[in-house]
């Protein structure tokens, strides 16, 4: 019962953790989404490709391959991941990220086409070689923001992300703003700037009491000394961990490429020049805020509160009582998450349909709705609706996978990638730069589809009591039929209204607030489920304080 009882309140930390992250990317999101507004009538379309596409493709690239391994590893039940050898193991991160840094800025400064012909992007070999190092400063903070998620101080992250975020937009907008012709060095001092300010504040928290926020129990395990905040390699490393780690790189080497594949098939096959990939890049931003605002904080807390109440590698039937009694929780959350992902995605689809065109008008004029810019629009929201669906389920799966199980996943992933990469050039080829998110459609229909058996297996010898999960991802008839009724209506909007004059494009906009009004209600009434979901969110809220 004790350990339900902690499962459950461990439900509520996750709930309002995720909805103070949902709420902060939001905010954060939107203070993007104006900075690149005001970007796109300050510099070239062109300094933007190079930016988001080449040089964010080299600080994603390093700082994934250096952080997300030794993350999935070490994010564990706490009183694994506090013994002094996985904390040692942590402390690999920011060595490998300098050696990671090394390999990927010589390949982006030699090996690849140099775009400083353009005076708009000079110091573009300057400018690489900075954003590489923000990666390494990031690293030096990731131990300590791995031990602070182990102790559920869950805020911490996300306020220090939001801080640097702050930084780095404001940054580079100041001197994008008065050195238009130095824009990629602008960027590259804004991204260094925030990032040494990300790290800075990790070390001045921890230093500035941080085991008071634990209380007894920190002091208990410094009695035991079984904790520290620094690493002591003479007591060397957690084999286990070890080995998870480098399972986790040896299956993040595809899953990035699955992840950035379209970046990478423009960086090094070349297939658009700088100024349609700035378009693709601004459009595709567009197209993913869903994922990135709603969806990526909720995957990320989910993936640390499955990883802390599943044990890796055990079936569901070979489980004790007790912890049976913990997953029945854990099962209910699933649940609940694979019927909200599913609710916003399926959301997404209906809406974005006729309402891409308005939305990149408004955003940046003529330039974002020529050519395929709308329908690229509406391509990614249904993208985003396989981007929801994968995102919960993989977080699901990867915390019950055993090491032979992930290692059997990457080559998976491997095939998905050939069928991705092959998909992808063909794709653009034929269809420009909508053939990318086509491409990506079909390697994420294959990761859900793989998702969904091994979980669906995972569930196979169970309890009578606890169907399978997964039949959430479907919602009810009465909610499917209001999004086919709003589908069918802000199509006819849109044919009718969209989108010449200020009258028109309102009465489109109206009409499309008030057929969502209609499907929140509609949701709110015919899933009791969901809504007893978020009533625990609300009294956990005011029980638990956890900022």
């Amino acid at each position: 019962m004790a350990t339900t009882e902690s499962s459950q309140n461990d439900v509520g930390i996750f709930l309002k953790t995720t909805s103070y992250n949902v709420l902060l990317q939001i905010a954060f999101r939107s203070l993007t989404f104006l900075v690149n507004a005001i970007l796109l009538h300050l510099i070239p379309i062109s300094v933007l490709g190079v930016v988001n596409v080449r040089l964010m493709l080299l600080y994603g690239t390093v700082y994934y391959f250096s952080r997300e391994p030794f993350r999935r590893s070490c994010l564990q039940r706490e009183e694994n991941s506090l013994r002094i050898q996985t904390i040692n193991v942590m402390w690999l991160c920011p060595a490998v990220s300098f050696c990671l840094s090394l390999l990927f800025t010589f390949i982006w400064v030699f090996l690849l086409p140099d775009p400083s012909e353009d005076t708009s992007t000079k110091y573009y070999g300057i400018s690489a070689c900075i954003y590489a190092l923000s990666t390494v400063i990031e690293t030096f903070a990731e131990p300590l923001c791995i031990i602070a998620q182990n102790l559920k101080q869950f805020h911490v992250k996300m306020i220090f992300e939001a801080v640097q975020m702050i930084i780095r937009q404001f940054f580079s907008l100041f001197l994008v703003y008065f050195f238009p012709n130095l824009s990629l060095l602008a960027f590259a001092f804004g991204m260094v700037v925030s990032s040494s300010a990300y790290a800075v504040l990790y070390y001045l928290y921890f230093l500035n009491g941080f085991f008071k926020a634990k209380g007894r129990q920190i002091n208990e395990l410094h009695e035991q000394n079984t904790v520290s905040v620094f690493p002591q390699f003479s007591k060397g490393f957690d084999s286990e961990t070890l080995t998870l780690v480098y399972g986790f790189w040896k299956h993040g080497m595809i899953k990035q490429l699955l992840t950035e594949g379209e970046r990478y098939v423009m960086t090094f096959f070349n297939l658009l020049n700088f100024r349609d990939q700035g378009v693709f890049d601004v459009v595709s931003n567009l197209g993913s805020l869903v994922a990135r605002v709603v969806l990526a904080p909720l995957e990320e807390n989910a993936y640390i509160y499955f990883s802390q109440h599943l044990i890796r590698g055990m079936p569901i039937n070979a489980q004790p009582k007790a912890l049976f009694d913990e997953f029945s929780v854990v099962h209910d959350t699933f649940s609940n998450l694979l019927k909200l992902v599913s609710m916003i995605g399926l959301t997404s689809l209906v809406f974005g349909q006729a309402y891409s065109y308005p939305l990149l008008k408004l955003y940046g004029g003529r330039s974002l709705i020529i050519a395929s810019g709308p329908s690229l629009l509406r391509m990614y929201s249904f993208y985003v609706l396989l981007i929801a669906l994968n995102g919960i389920t993989e977080c699901f799966m990867f915390s019950i996978m055993r090491l032979i199980e992930v290692d059997r996943h990457k080559l998976w992933l491997f095939y998905f990638c050939l069928v991705f990469l092959l998909s992808a050039v063909l794709l653009c080829q034929l269809f420009g730069s909508i053939g990318f998110i086509m491409a990506n459609c079909i390697n994420m229909i294959f990761r859900v589809a793989y998702s969904c058996w091994f979980i669906a297996r995972f569930y196979r010898g169970k309890d009578s009591s606890l169907s399978c999960a997964l039949w959430n991802i479907i919602p009810s008839f009465h909610i499917l039929s209001v999004m086919l009724i709003s589908l069918f209506a802000t199509s006819i909007s849109s044919v009718i209204f969209c989108c010449d004059g200020f009258f028109n494009t309102a009465a489109h906009i109206v009409i499309g607030g008030l057929l969502f009004a209609l499907l929140f209600g509609s949701v709110y009434n015919s899933e009791p489920q969901l809504i007893v979901f978020a009533k625990k969110f609300m009294i956990k809220s005011k029980q638990e304080k956890i900022v």
